[in-house]
């Protein structure tokens, strides 16, 4: 499944917004994605996202999807252990 940004339309992966972090000590590959908000931002959108996020969810006034077991298995996401991070709930 090809992802695009909800932006500009390019090419893009799967960001995980502010209480649902990925990385910061939670491993992609073991985390439980369940409930995680996340948007499909292109890298220039992802970048630019790390480094404003609340300002720019409110110019483009995106709050991003949770991730349930369709989504999951779509994008072949984590549904199994723990969460390392509970913060997104």
């Amino acid at each position: 499944m090809n992802k695009s940004c909800v932006i500009c339309g390019k090419k893009a992966d799967l960001h995980h917004l502010e209480g649902s972090r990925i990385g910061q000590g939670n491993n992609r590959n073991k985390v439980n994605h369940m409930g995680r908000r996340v948007e499909a931002l292109c890298r220039v959108h992802h970048d630019a996202w790390h480094h404003d996020e609340a300002n720019l969810m409110a110019k483009y006034h995106l709050s991003g999807i949770r991730v349930n077991a369709e989504i999951a298995q779509l994008y072949r996401l984590n549904t199994v252990g723990g969460n390392d991070d509970r913060s997104y709930v």
